[in-house]
């Protein structure tokens, strides 16, 4: 059967690979209902696809002024704009143009081929999001892309699309953040080589699941691609051939994500000042879900190839039964689970099963509790269409030992922040009912570990700025707020072997900012690890008039109170250079080893002031 409900072979496909064979009925509209008739005619914008002699699918983007598209007959509509004429991939397409020498006069156009050319297209207003989809007929490159046009993908928040089963056309758009669009390679374009080529990919989000066009990339990979920039008139036309990925296929490429597309580009046109029209940028989709870079780029930041394996892998390694809750600050608490292993042991494991390292971090998967399953919209929570609800958390307490082999109740913690639906179920939870959260397993950069064994350098090679080994190391713990975690599950051996061997040892340097209303986190901290408090310098930070006089004098006292403990506390400012600097200079001719774990704009700061030093800093971009 070649269609069944209006729905040609490749979007039946589609829909049985990710609907699991739910029908939904067809949309589609025959004919021009004048509903779409006046949708049309008020959206500024159009954009249009069609085919060209080699059967290549082409985009562009027409508009600036409403009205400029309407009905001119019955099923006639017609399109009235100023259009590029010497550059425009779809005008060559629908004017009989031989894509390389366009059969075009002084401002006039040639009659169209004698043969109907398919087409397609999208009416759309940005500002209401308001879109009517068209389909209907019309009555060399090799190089790598230039930097512009790199430039023009990475800042893009919007693209066009379109695709053909052979006999129609589908034209659509696919929004987001900026730079939803990732260049996998920059290769030569049109390259026979798959791995020389030019090649992109950008997730597919949550939709209709109508899959109009990934129903024709199912049965013509062929796709054409228009990305515009508003701002300046640039346009990049592209046309290549696309690939769909589902499941580990996509996260191999794009982690957390589920559906992506991977175009292989075959041509690629770019033209300064093309659009007949400008905009600017009003305002971002609530429900534009972060942006998700490649693996290969999150490796090139982080140094760490196994942040590339433990974002791809799904299978469950144990399950965290929640048992414990405590309150630290009014943002801040403390997780105890219970660790069930595969298999269903608790207690009496092997020492060979899969557990973390001090430091490390778990993979949760909170979806059989929070995701509520599709919808095409959800204004009260937008978030949560796109969000696959699985977290990284650093495990705040070691893994457990026993000389025997042979270990007791597995048990870990995690002191968290409260922030965004996961961390929301875990604080409002009643500890009374069980809740039990898959883990997908652990991860975190090796070299984040502080080495305790003699305290030399174990040619940690792919740290920044390193050197040989057999140099003694002085390292320094730099911590924003909960960044301290990972220092928490390793400070008990790292103190221990201090107090044993300290003769032999460089000391450990602990910089720690902290806004005000999380000192008692500090102090938590402080009492439950002896020790700490004497290698720590703490940055306290507070906003004017934040709290009355009595809150005042209450974090005040726990102020002095870490003071008495050994703690250098530092009120009222941030880290800066001048303290970064001096950081563990008191070591002798021990080399400093930085382990950063803070917010981006303090991460970047660090990079610039330590141009010779070794640093590691743990990367939560996945």
């Amino acid at each position: 059967m070649e269609e069944s409900d209006g729905w040609h072979p490749g979007e039946m496909a589609v829909h049985k690979l990710l609907n699991k064979g739910v029908r939904i009925p067809n949309p589609t509209a025959a004919g021009l209902p004048p509903s779409y008739v006046h949708r049309i005619a008020v959206s500024p914008l159009i954009a249009i696809g069609s085919v060209d002699r080699e059967g290549r699918p082409w985009t562009t983007i027409w508009g600036g002024e409403r009205h400029f598209a309407g009905q001119i007959g019955p099923n006639l509509l017609g399109v009235q704009i100023l259009a590029d004429l010497d550059y425009d991939p779809v005008i060559d397409a629908l004017f009989g143009g031989d894509g390389t020498t366009p059969q075009k006069g002084d401002g006039e156009l040639l009659h169209p081929a004698t043969e109907a050319v398919i087409m397609a297209g999208l009416s759309i207003d940005l500002e209401t999001r308001d879109r009517v989809k068209l389909a209907g007929n019309m009555a060399a490159d090799t190089a790598p892309l230039p930097d512009s046009a790199l430039d023009l993908i990475r800042r893009a928040d919007l693209f066009f699309l379109s695709s053909t089963n052979g006999k129609t056309m589908d034209t659509n758009h696919r929004g987001g953040r900026p730079g939803l669009m990732r260049v996998v390679s920059n290769g030569a374009v049109g390259s026979d080589d798959s791995a020389a080529r030019t090649t992109l990919i950008y997730p597919e989000y949550s939709g209709n699941q109508l899959y109009q066009t990934l129903g024709n990339l199912y049965m013509r990979s062929l796709v054409g691609v228009v990305v515009p920039d508003f701002e300046t008139g640039s346009v990049l036309y592209l046309t290549g051939r696309a690939t769909i990925l589902i499941g580990a296929d996509a996260a191999e490429y794009l982690p957390h994500t589920k559906l992506a597309v991977r175009i292989a580009v075959d041509r690629a046109i770019l033209v300064a000042d093309s659009l007949t029209f400008r905009g600017s940028i009003l305002d971002y989709s609530p429900y534009n879900p972060p942006l998700r870079r490649l693996v290969s780029e999150i490796i090139a930041v982080s140094g760490d190839p196994d942040v590339a394996t433990a974002s791809e892998k799904q299978d469950i390694v144990a399950t965290a039964v929640l048992t414990g809750r405590q309150t630290l600050t009014p943002s801040i608490s403390r997780f105890s689970f219970t660790l069930k292993l595969q298999g269903g042991a608790e207690s009496g494991a092997d020492k060979n099963v899969q557990l973390w390292r001090a430091g490390q971090y778990a993979r949760l998967d909170f979806s059989l509790e929070l995701d509520v399953g599709w919808s095409h919209m959800r204004d009260e929570d937008p978030q949560s269409l796109n969000d696959d609800f699985i977290r990284t958390f650093t495990i705040s307490s070691p893994p457990p030992l026993a000389s025997d082999g042979r270990v007791d109740a597995i048990m870990l913690e995690m002191t968290l922040r409260r922030h965004g639906p996961a961390t929301n179920l875990l604080w409002r939870h009643d500890i009374r009912v069980p809740l039990e959260i898959p883990v997908l397993g652990y991860g975190g950069d090796r070299r984040f570990s502080i080495a305790c064994e003699g305290c030399c350098d174990e040619s940690r090679s792919n740290s920044t700025n390193s050197s040989s080994g057999g140099i003694r190391v002085s390292p320094v713990f730099v911590a924003a707020g909960v960044g301290i975690t990972p220092l928490l599950a390793q400070a008990p051996g790292i103190l221990s072997s201090l107090n044993q061997r300290n003769a032999q040892r460089a000391n450990l340097t602990v910089l720690w900012s902290l806004r005000i209303e999380d000192l008692f986190f500090a102090a938590d901290s402080f009492s439950r690890i002896g020790g700490l408090a004497r290698h720590t310098t703490l940055f306290v930070t507070s906003e004017a008039n934040s709290a009355d006089a009595s809150v005042q004098e209450n974090h005040q006292e726990v102020i002095e109170s870490l003071r008495g403990n050994g703690a250098t506390v530092v009120e009222g400012r941030r880290i800066q250079k001048l303290d970064i600097l001096n950081a563990g200079k008191d070591n002798g001719e021990a080399r400093r080893k930085f382990h950063i774990c803070t917010g981006p704009e303090l991460l970047k700061d660090l990079q610039m002031w330590l141009v010779d030093d070794e640093m590691v800093w743990e990367n939560f971009s996945f």
